[in-house]
């Protein structure tokens, strides 16, 4: 199902984000678990609430929120490799002033 899809793809440092639409949604599945049955006149408009609740709504925002942790894993990855690269890979001592000087040339670099 489309839910359990969605609890298998949160991380455990997600769930704090997602705790309020996960209440939501699971009371939403327990009233039309409890409430509905295959006759009654509700159903449609019951999936279709559960659907956009969890694909448009959840499932959408948590893609943004993965995306954007990439996307900074990414960033601090370069920012870390060219760090270590440019200050550790020489046999000179390596002053505090000089990484302060480098972290200015990597923060201006992305903007920052």
């Amino acid at each position: 199902s489309h839910y359990n899809k969605l609890r298998s793809k949160i991380r455990p440092h997600e769930e704090q984000l997602f705790t309020a639409k996960i209440a939501q949604i699971e009371a939403l599945l327990k009233q039309g678990k409890n409430s509905l049955t295959w006759k009654s006149l509700e159903t449609d408009d019951f999936i279709e609430e559960a659907t956009s609740l969890i694909l448009e709504d959840c499932f959408k925002k948590l893609q943004a929120v993965q995306a954007a942790q990439a996307q900074i894993e990414a960033k601090v990855e370069h920012w870390h490799e060219y760090l270590c690269q440019s200050l550790f890979t020489s046999d000179e001592p390596c002053f505090i002033e000089d990484w302060i000087v480098k972290q200015k040339e990597v923060s201006e670099g992305y903007g920052v």
